[in-house]
C-alpha cells in the first residue's frame, strides 16, 4: 500500500499538483512509520522535503531534509544520505548561501561516486556548474555542465534499442542548455550552435518546447521506491 501512495504522489508532482502529491507521501510515510520502516521513512522524508522546497518553505525543507540525513546515517543508506545532503545543497543555493551550497554538492558528488549513482551524479554535477556560473566562474561550469553532457550521453549509449531515446533526454536538458548560452554570450556563437546541433543529433531540438529546465534552477528528483538500494 505505502509503495502505491509513493507512486501516486510522485505522479501527482509530475502534474504540478503539489497539494496532492503531499498528502500522497504523507500517508505513506504514516505506514512506514507504523511499520517502523527506517528506509521508508527517509525516502519519504526526502519527497516531502522536495516538495516543500518546491512550495518554496524552504525551512522545512531543511528541516526534513536534516531528519532524513540521520536516519540515513543511522540505518547507513548511503544513497538516502547522498540524496539527503543533495537536498540540503539546494536549500543553500536557494538562500545564495554558495559555500554551504557547494560543500554540500561536493559531498553528494563522493558518496554517489562511491555507490556509482550516474544519474544523481549528473544532478549533482549540473548544480555545481549552476553554481560556479552565478559565481561568473564560467570556464568552471563549462567544466561542470561537459562532464554532466558525458554522464547523460553513456546513459544514452546503454539504453536499448526499444527503449525511447528521445524521451530519454526530458528531464536532461539543463547541461546542454547552459553550457549552449555560456558559449553564445562568450561571444563564442559558433560554438553555443555546434553544442545546439550536437543535441539535435540527440533529439534535443523535439524536447525544447516541453523543458522546465531553461533556468538555472537546483533540480528536483522524488525517490523512487524502484530506485531504493542496499549500498
Amino acid at each position: 500500500e505505502a509503495e502505491s501512495l509513493v507512486n501516486l504522489g510522485n505522479e501527482a508532482y509530475e502534474r504540478g499538483d503539489l497539494s496532492t502529491s503531499l498528502k500522497f507521501h504523507s500517508s505513506a510515510y504514516d505506514i512506514y512509520v507504523s511499520l517502523n520502516d527506517k528506509r521508508g521513512q527517509a525516502v519519504e522524508m526526502t519527497n516531502l522535503a522536495n516538495a516543500a522546497l518546491e512550495n518554496h518553505d524552504d525551512l522545512m525543507a531543511l528541516r526534513l531534509y536534516g531528519q532524513a540525513l540521520h536516519v540515513c546515517l543511522e540505518i547507513r543508506y548511503r544513497l538516502g544520505q547522498a540524496l539527503a545532503v543533495l537536498g540540503q545543497g539546494h536549500v543553500h543555493y536557494r538562500a545564495s548561501e554558495n559555500a554551504l551550497a557547494e560543500r554540500c554538492y561536493r559531498e553528494a558528488l563522493t558518496l554517489l561516486e562511491e555507490i556509482r549513482q550516474p544519474e544523481a551524479q549528473r544532478v549533482a554535477i549540473t548544480n555545481l556548474g549552476f553554481l560556479a556560473e552565478r559565481q561568473q566562474n564560467t570556464h568552471t561550469a563549462e567544466q561542470y555542465y561537459m562532464q554532466a553532457i558525458q554522464l547523460i550521453e553513456a546513459g544514452r549509449r546503454s539504453l536499448s534499442q526499444e527503449e525511447p531515446k528521445i524521451s530519454y533526454f526530458g528531464g536532461r536538458l539543463a547541461p546542454y542548455e547552459r553550457h549552449a548560452l555560456l558559449l553564445c554570450h562568450q561571444g563564442r556563437v559558433a560554438q553555443g550552435l555546434a553544442m545546439s546541433e550536437r543535441s539535435r543529433a540527440r533529439a534535443f531540438l523535439d524536447l525544447l518546447g516541453q523543458a522546465r529546465v531553461s533556468s538555472n534552477e537546483p533540480w528536483l528528483n522524488f525517490v523512487q521506491i524502484k530506485d531504493w538500494l542496499v549500498v
